[in-house]
Protein backbone atom coordinates (compact mmCIF):
# COMPACT_ATOMS: atom_id res chain seq x y z
CA UNK A 1 0.00 0.00 0.00
CA UNK A 2 2.43 2.19 0.98
CA UNK A 3 4.17 2.08 -2.71
CA UNK A 4 0.88 2.83 -4.31
CA UNK A 5 0.04 5.48 -2.15
CA UNK A 6 2.08 7.98 -3.76
CA UNK A 7 0.94 6.96 -7.21
CA UNK A 8 -2.69 7.43 -6.43
CA UNK A 9 -1.91 10.67 -4.95
CA UNK A 10 -0.43 12.09 -8.02
CA UNK A 11 -3.35 10.81 -10.24
CA UNK A 12 -6.04 12.50 -8.01
CA UNK A 13 -3.56 15.79 -8.34
CA UNK A 14 -3.29 15.31 -12.08
CA UNK A 15 -7.26 14.38 -12.28
CA UNK A 16 -8.01 17.97 -10.23
CA UNK A 17 -5.65 19.82 -12.82
CA UNK A 18 -7.58 18.72 -15.41
CA UNK A 19 -10.78 19.69 -13.78
CA UNK A 20 -10.01 23.13 -12.96
CA UNK A 21 -8.12 23.54 -16.02
CA UNK A 22 -11.76 22.89 -18.24
CA UNK A 23 -13.89 24.46 -15.66
CA UNK A 24 -11.47 27.36 -16.23
CA UNK A 25 -11.97 27.13 -20.28
CA UNK A 26 -15.24 26.51 -19.72
CA UNK A 27 -15.69 29.69 -17.86
CA UNK A 28 -13.83 31.96 -20.23
CA UNK A 29 -15.64 30.42 -23.59
CA UNK A 30 -19.14 31.19 -21.93
CA UNK A 31 -17.80 34.73 -21.15
CA UNK A 32 -16.74 35.06 -24.55
CA UNK A 33 -19.85 33.32 -25.87
CA UNK A 34 -22.59 36.04 -24.63
CA UNK A 35 -22.36 36.93 -28.15
CA UNK A 36 -23.34 33.74 -29.50
CA UNK A 37 -26.98 32.60 -29.28
CA UNK A 38 -26.26 29.43 -27.92
CA UNK A 39 -25.10 30.95 -24.84
CA UNK A 40 -27.31 30.48 -22.30
CA UNK A 41 -27.36 34.42 -21.07
CA UNK A 42 -27.64 35.64 -24.65
CA UNK A 43 -30.21 38.43 -25.64
CA UNK A 44 -30.43 39.84 -29.25
CA UNK A 45 -29.07 43.10 -30.25
CA UNK A 46 -31.74 45.78 -28.85
CA UNK A 47 -30.38 49.46 -28.58
CA UNK A 48 -32.17 51.56 -26.02
CA UNK A 49 -32.47 55.47 -26.34
CA UNK A 50 -32.28 56.62 -23.39
CA UNK A 51 -32.20 60.81 -24.42
CA UNK A 52 -32.51 62.73 -27.64
CA UNK A 53 -35.40 64.57 -29.70
CA UNK A 54 -38.56 62.17 -29.14
CA UNK A 55 -40.69 61.16 -32.54
CA UNK A 56 -42.14 64.82 -33.95
CA UNK A 57 -40.29 67.05 -31.37
CA UNK A 58 -39.65 70.33 -33.01
CA UNK A 59 -36.17 71.58 -32.16
CA UNK A 60 -35.08 74.64 -31.60
CA UNK A 61 -31.57 74.25 -31.98
CA UNK A 62 -28.92 73.12 -34.30
CA UNK A 63 -27.43 70.72 -32.19
CA UNK A 64 -29.23 67.46 -30.29
CA UNK A 65 -27.95 65.28 -28.25
CA UNK A 66 -28.44 61.62 -28.57
CA UNK A 67 -27.80 58.74 -25.85
CA UNK A 68 -28.18 55.25 -25.81
CA UNK A 69 -27.39 51.65 -24.30
CA UNK A 70 -28.34 47.64 -24.71
CA UNK A 71 -31.59 47.40 -23.62
CA UNK A 72 -31.09 44.58 -21.64
CA UNK A 73 -29.04 44.68 -18.80
CA UNK A 74 -27.06 41.48 -19.08
CA UNK A 75 -24.83 43.62 -21.28
CA UNK A 76 -24.14 46.51 -19.04
CA UNK A 77 -21.21 47.46 -17.18
CA UNK A 78 -21.07 44.61 -14.58
CA UNK A 79 -18.01 46.07 -11.79
CA UNK A 80 -17.25 42.13 -10.81
CA UNK A 81 -16.44 40.98 -14.50
CA UNK A 82 -13.23 41.79 -16.33
CA UNK A 83 -14.33 40.99 -20.06
CA UNK A 84 -15.76 44.42 -20.95
CA UNK A 85 -19.24 43.13 -22.33
CA UNK A 86 -20.88 46.41 -23.07
CA UNK A 87 -17.57 48.17 -24.45
CA UNK A 88 -17.34 45.49 -27.16
CA UNK A 89 -20.51 45.99 -28.58
CA UNK A 90 -20.74 47.76 -31.41
CA UNK A 91 -22.78 50.67 -32.83
CA UNK A 92 -23.44 52.61 -35.86
CA UNK A 93 -25.62 55.36 -37.03
CA UNK A 94 -26.80 57.84 -40.04
CA UNK A 95 -29.04 60.79 -40.44
CA UNK A 96 -31.40 61.84 -43.37
CA UNK A 97 -29.77 62.03 -46.32
CA UNK A 98 -26.35 60.40 -44.91
CA UNK A 99 -24.56 57.03 -45.34
CA UNK A 100 -24.27 54.94 -42.29
CA UNK A 101 -21.31 55.71 -40.08
CA UNK A 102 -18.40 52.91 -39.89
CA UNK A 103 -19.16 50.84 -36.77
CA UNK A 104 -17.34 51.89 -33.29
CA UNK A 105 -17.70 50.19 -30.09
CA UNK A 106 -16.57 51.71 -26.43
CA UNK A 107 -13.21 50.15 -26.88
CA UNK A 108 -12.59 51.74 -30.24
CA UNK A 109 -13.64 55.14 -29.30
CA UNK A 110 -11.08 55.05 -26.72
CA UNK A 111 -8.90 55.33 -29.62
CA UNK A 112 -10.42 57.00 -32.13
CA UNK A 113 -10.22 60.75 -33.39
CA UNK A 114 -14.53 61.29 -32.22
CA UNK A 115 -15.02 63.89 -29.66
CA UNK A 116 -18.71 63.99 -30.72
CA UNK A 117 -19.06 60.36 -29.89
CA UNK A 118 -17.99 59.35 -26.38
CA UNK A 119 -18.28 56.10 -24.46
CA UNK A 120 -18.78 56.24 -20.76
CA UNK A 121 -16.69 53.16 -19.75
CA UNK A 122 -18.22 53.41 -15.78
CA UNK A 123 -22.00 52.76 -17.32
CA UNK A 124 -21.78 51.92 -20.78
CA UNK A 125 -23.54 54.58 -22.26
CA UNK A 126 -22.62 56.33 -25.51
CA UNK A 127 -23.14 59.68 -26.19
CA UNK A 128 -23.22 61.50 -29.61
CA UNK A 129 -23.75 65.39 -30.25
CA UNK A 130 -25.29 65.94 -33.94
CA UNK A 131 -24.90 69.31 -35.28
CA UNK A 132 -24.55 71.64 -37.00
CA UNK A 133 -28.11 70.92 -38.53
CA UNK A 134 -30.01 72.24 -40.78
CA UNK A 135 -33.79 73.29 -40.44
CA UNK A 136 -36.10 70.94 -41.77
CA UNK A 137 -36.93 67.46 -41.25
CA UNK A 138 -34.29 64.94 -39.80
CA UNK A 139 -34.55 61.01 -39.46
CA UNK A 140 -31.87 59.74 -37.03
CA UNK A 141 -31.46 56.29 -36.86
CA UNK A 142 -28.85 53.93 -34.42
CA UNK A 143 -28.39 50.20 -35.05
CA UNK A 144 -26.19 47.49 -33.11
CA UNK A 145 -24.20 44.56 -33.99
CA UNK A 146 -22.61 42.08 -31.93
CA UNK A 147 -18.48 40.97 -32.32
CA UNK A 148 -19.91 37.53 -33.49
CA UNK A 149 -21.26 39.90 -36.32
CA UNK A 150 -25.28 38.78 -34.63
CA UNK A 151 -26.41 42.00 -35.80
CA UNK A 152 -30.02 44.07 -34.95
CA UNK A 153 -32.53 44.12 -37.68
CA UNK A 154 -35.64 46.38 -35.98
CA UNK A 155 -33.14 49.47 -34.84
CA UNK A 156 -34.96 52.42 -33.51
CA UNK A 157 -34.94 55.50 -35.38
CA UNK A 158 -36.43 59.07 -34.51
CA UNK A 159 -37.95 61.60 -36.59
CA UNK A 160 -37.79 65.14 -35.41
CA UNK A 161 -37.51 68.92 -36.73
CA UNK A 162 -34.64 71.30 -36.45
CA UNK A 163 -36.14 75.14 -36.60
CA UNK A 164 -33.32 76.96 -35.30
CA UNK A 165 -33.05 79.67 -37.91
CA UNK A 166 -34.88 82.48 -38.42
CA UNK A 167 -35.55 83.10 -42.38
CA UNK A 168 -35.21 84.12 -45.08
CA UNK A 169 -32.07 82.53 -44.98
CA UNK A 170 -29.48 80.68 -47.36
CA UNK A 171 -27.56 77.74 -45.95
CA UNK A 172 -25.26 75.01 -46.91
CA UNK A 173 -27.01 71.60 -46.14
CA UNK A 174 -25.58 69.65 -44.37
CA UNK A 175 -24.14 71.81 -41.79
CA UNK A 176 -21.48 69.23 -40.61
CA UNK A 177 -20.10 67.07 -42.69
CA UNK A 178 -17.22 63.79 -41.51
CA UNK A 179 -15.31 62.52 -44.05
CA UNK A 180 -12.37 60.45 -44.63
CA UNK A 181 -9.07 61.80 -46.13
CA UNK A 182 -9.45 61.70 -49.66
CA UNK A 183 -12.83 61.03 -49.81
CA UNK A 184 -15.96 62.77 -51.79
CA UNK A 185 -19.22 64.19 -50.41
CA UNK A 186 -22.47 66.13 -51.69
CA UNK A 187 -23.61 69.52 -50.56
CA UNK A 188 -26.32 71.18 -51.75
CA UNK A 189 -27.34 75.39 -50.90
CA UNK A 190 -30.49 75.95 -49.79
CA UNK A 191 -33.11 78.61 -49.37
CA UNK A 192 -35.18 78.61 -46.02
CA UNK A 193 -38.60 80.71 -45.31
CA UNK A 194 -38.32 82.53 -48.69
CA UNK A 195 -40.91 85.00 -49.42
CA UNK A 196 -42.15 86.09 -52.54
CA UNK A 197 -38.48 85.36 -53.85
CA UNK A 198 -37.97 86.61 -57.77
CA UNK A 199 -33.76 86.39 -57.39
CA UNK A 200 -30.78 85.09 -55.64
CA UNK A 201 -27.05 85.74 -55.69
CA UNK A 202 -25.03 83.42 -53.35
CA UNK A 203 -21.44 83.08 -53.10
CA UNK A 204 -19.86 80.71 -51.06
CA UNK A 205 -16.27 80.60 -49.89
CA UNK A 206 -14.39 77.23 -49.69
CA UNK A 207 -10.40 76.62 -48.71
CA UNK A 208 -8.96 75.33 -52.04
CA UNK A 209 -6.31 73.95 -50.37
CA UNK A 210 -8.33 71.16 -48.89
CA UNK A 211 -11.90 71.04 -51.17
CA UNK A 212 -12.28 70.68 -54.75
CA UNK A 213 -15.71 71.59 -57.00
CA UNK A 214 -15.76 68.21 -58.64
CA UNK A 215 -19.20 69.03 -60.12
CA UNK A 216 -22.46 71.13 -59.41
CA UNK A 217 -25.90 71.30 -60.99
CA UNK A 218 -29.32 72.92 -60.65
CA UNK A 219 -31.27 69.07 -59.91
CA UNK A 220 -34.74 68.13 -60.24
CA UNK A 221 -35.27 69.43 -56.10
CA UNK A 222 -33.92 72.93 -57.41
CA UNK A 223 -36.22 73.25 -60.53
CA UNK A 224 -38.79 72.14 -58.55
CA UNK A 225 -38.78 74.60 -55.83
CA UNK A 226 -37.53 77.46 -58.42
CA UNK A 227 -41.00 76.96 -60.74
CA UNK A 228 -42.96 77.68 -58.07
CA UNK A 229 -43.52 81.08 -60.10
CA UNK A 230 -44.19 79.73 -63.43
CA UNK A 231 -40.89 81.31 -64.49
CA UNK A 232 -40.23 80.38 -68.23
CA UNK A 233 -36.96 81.60 -68.04
CA UNK A 234 -34.58 80.25 -65.15
CA UNK A 235 -32.05 78.71 -67.46
CA UNK A 236 -31.45 81.79 -69.49
CA UNK A 237 -31.12 84.08 -65.94
CA UNK A 238 -28.76 81.69 -64.63
CA UNK A 239 -24.79 82.78 -63.94
CA UNK A 240 -22.07 80.60 -62.26
CA UNK A 241 -18.71 81.00 -61.69
CA UNK A 242 -16.20 79.12 -59.70
CA UNK A 243 -12.77 80.70 -59.21
CA UNK A 244 -10.88 77.27 -58.13
CA UNK A 245 -7.77 79.62 -57.14
CA UNK A 246 -9.45 81.52 -54.80
CA UNK A 247 -12.25 79.02 -53.73
CA UNK A 248 -15.17 81.76 -54.35
CA UNK A 249 -18.18 79.94 -55.65
CA UNK A 250 -20.92 82.60 -57.14
CA UNK A 251 -24.32 81.92 -58.45
CA UNK A 252 -26.82 84.34 -59.73
CA UNK A 253 -30.28 83.11 -60.60
CA UNK A 254 -33.64 85.44 -61.79
CA UNK A 255 -36.99 83.88 -62.06
CA UNK A 256 -38.45 85.50 -64.84
CA UNK A 257 -42.21 84.82 -65.72
CA UNK A 258 -44.82 86.63 -67.35
CA UNK A 259 -47.24 86.76 -64.14
CA UNK A 260 -44.25 87.81 -61.83
CA UNK A 261 -45.21 85.43 -59.03
CA UNK A 262 -42.66 85.00 -56.68
CA UNK A 263 -41.79 81.62 -54.91
CA UNK A 264 -42.45 81.04 -51.15
CA UNK A 265 -41.03 78.23 -48.86
CA UNK A 266 -37.88 76.35 -48.44
CA UNK A 267 -35.92 74.63 -50.99
CA UNK A 268 -32.76 73.48 -52.74
CA UNK A 269 -31.01 75.65 -54.83
CA UNK A 270 -27.55 73.73 -55.90
CA UNK A 271 -25.95 70.25 -55.10
CA UNK A 272 -22.28 70.23 -54.96
CA UNK A 273 -19.92 66.80 -55.43
CA UNK A 274 -16.51 67.68 -53.49
CA UNK A 275 -13.47 66.29 -52.84
CA UNK A 276 -11.30 66.47 -50.05
CA UNK A 277 -7.57 66.61 -51.82
CA UNK A 278 -5.26 68.41 -48.88
CA UNK A 279 -4.36 67.86 -45.17
CA UNK A 280 -7.07 66.54 -42.60
CA UNK A 281 -8.95 68.89 -40.25
CA UNK A 282 -11.42 70.96 -39.76
CA UNK A 283 -12.61 73.66 -42.92
CA UNK A 284 -16.15 75.51 -43.38
CA UNK A 285 -18.30 76.49 -46.78
CA UNK A 286 -19.34 79.97 -46.01
CA UNK A 287 -22.23 81.28 -47.17
CA UNK A 288 -20.48 85.48 -47.83
CA UNK A 289 -22.33 88.36 -46.11
CA UNK A 290 -22.44 89.68 -49.76
CA UNK A 291 -24.80 87.24 -50.60
CA UNK A 292 -28.77 88.40 -51.23
CA UNK A 293 -32.09 87.13 -51.49
CA UNK A 294 -34.43 89.35 -53.48
CA UNK A 295 -38.23 89.94 -53.51
CA UNK A 296 -40.70 91.00 -56.34
CA UNK A 297 -40.32 94.38 -55.10
CA UNK A 298 -36.23 94.24 -55.65
CA UNK A 299 -35.96 94.37 -51.82
CA UNK A 300 -32.50 92.18 -50.07
CA UNK A 301 -34.93 89.59 -47.75
CA UNK A 302 -31.80 87.70 -46.46
CA UNK A 303 -32.07 87.60 -42.72
CA UNK A 304 -29.70 85.12 -41.67
CA UNK A 305 -27.14 82.84 -43.10
CA UNK A 306 -25.51 79.41 -42.30
CA UNK A 307 -22.52 77.46 -42.94
CA UNK A 308 -21.23 73.88 -43.81
CA UNK A 309 -18.83 72.33 -41.61
CA UNK A 310 -16.56 69.73 -42.77
CA UNK A 311 -14.31 67.46 -40.69
CA UNK A 312 -11.65 64.95 -42.46
CA UNK A 313 -10.40 62.36 -40.30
Amino acid sequence: MKTRKPFNTRWRLSALAVVLLVTSCDLFTNVDNMFDPEHPDFRNPETFIISGPSDGEIVQSNTVVFSWIHADSTYHIDTLSTTNIAGRIEFSYRLTGRDWSEWQSGESLWYSPYTHWLYDESTGIHTLTLGPLADGPQLFEIRMKYPTEVFEYNWPMRSFTIDAMEGPALMVSPMQTYIDSGAAFYAHARVLDAVDLMGVNLKLQYDPTMLSIREYSLFDDSLDFLLQSYADYINDFTFITNDTLTGLFELSIGIAGGNFTGVSGSGALIQFTFDHIGERGNTAIEVLDESTLRDINNTTTLNATGDGHVTVW
